[in-house]
């Protein structure tokens, strides 16, 4: 059974308050990779950043979410971005796309993906999401074509209350 459920979609659509809240209820969660390593790699002397040289973040990001992956098999868990998510990024630069991504971003996931759309109420841009708000539209409609192409089951989920939102991950997921 696989048990990893992705929670995704463009910036600022309020995945990682719905993590939070998952957190919350006591499911095993994972937060945003591309996030925290951007948070980390700002304090460096010579940071690896996607928008300096993606097909190095890249490929620290596909190690983290591969780490995410092994340690998720024993329980239902919530993963903040996956590995789709690195593919359309990937195609938004221009850059190459390595089979070995293509091969992990479908297997050890759940069959549903849980898309949620920026909303530009919730939207803030800061040093680790510099991208605009129509931008962030962009990478969602990438985002959503990568998974929906991957073979993914597609779940929108509408900007609402978090416990409307929670309530209908609950009812496309097994738990």
């Amino acid at each position: 059974m696989n048990n990893l459920s992705i929670i995704t979609g463009g910036p600022g659509s309020g995945k990682t308050t719905l993590i939070q809240a998952l957190k919350a209820k006591g499911y095993n969660t994972f937060d945003e990779v591309p996030r925290v390593l951007i948070e980390e790699e700002l304090h460096k002397p010579t940071p690896v950043l996607p928008w300096i040289d993606l097909r190095s973040f890249a490929s620290l990001c596909f190690e983290k979410m591969m780490d995410q992956k092994n340690k998720s098999q024993e329980s239902i868990t919530f993963v903040d971005r996956a590995i789709g998510d690195i593919i359309a990024y990937l195609h938004i630069g221009g850059v190459e796309v390595l089979r070995e991504y293509e091969l992990e971003a479908v297997r050890g996931y759940g069959k549903r993906v849980f898309m949620l759309k920026p909303e530009r109420d919730i939207y803030i841009q800061d040093d680790v999401r510099p991208h605009t708000f129509d931008e962030a539209l962009i990478i969602h409609s990438e985002i959503d074509r990568v998974y929906r192409n991957l073979g993914f089951d597609v779940v929108d989920i509408p900007h609402m209350t978090t416990e409307k939102q929670l309530g209908l991950i609950f009812s496309n997921v097994v738990l």
